[in-house]
């Protein structure tokens, strides 16, 4: 998926809560890296001033994510992602890390529950998906 497809889609489904998405959903930005502009980052963070932040619901949830992406042959393809899920002290986070994947210590898809570790290894996710279960299921 082409990231600025991804940034609309993911701000579509947010969008859509109506009452209950993010207040700060102007946050959801793409950056685009390098004069060839084969890299590209699709984050929370602020608008502004390009820091990252998180979206905060009125349900009192909150939602970091960042996902890279690289043109290949055929089109774009997501190269890492951290999404980060928490709501009063419970939280997760799922991550796509190439750079320091490293067998099971480290694994390249990984979710964090609540601590850093352990890491339990996971599939590379499909992140519209997942935010699909968390609206599914009024996390949000």
């Amino acid at each position: 998926m082409e990231p600025n497809e991804f940034r609309s889609s993911f701000r579509s489904r947010l969008f859509h809560l109506g009452e209950g998405k993010p207040t700060n959903l102007v946050d959801v930005i793409l950056f685009r890296e390098g004069k060839a502009r084969a890299r590209c980052v699709v984050q929370t963070a602020d608008h502004k001033n390009g820091e990252q932040r998180e979206l905060v619901f009125p349900s009192g949830s909150r939602l970091r994510f960042l996902v890279s992406f690289a043109k290949a042959e055929k089109g774009w393809e997501v190269t890492g992602y951290n999404f980060h899920f928490s709501r009063g002290d419970c939280w997760f986070r799922y991550d796509l890390d190439p750079d320091a994947a490293d067998g099971q210590k480290h694994p390249l898809a990984h979710l964090h529950v609540g601590a850093d570790e352990p890491r339990y290894p996971t599939q590379t996710l499909n992140l519209l998906d997942l935010l699909d279960f968390l609206i599914k299921q009024r996390l949000v």
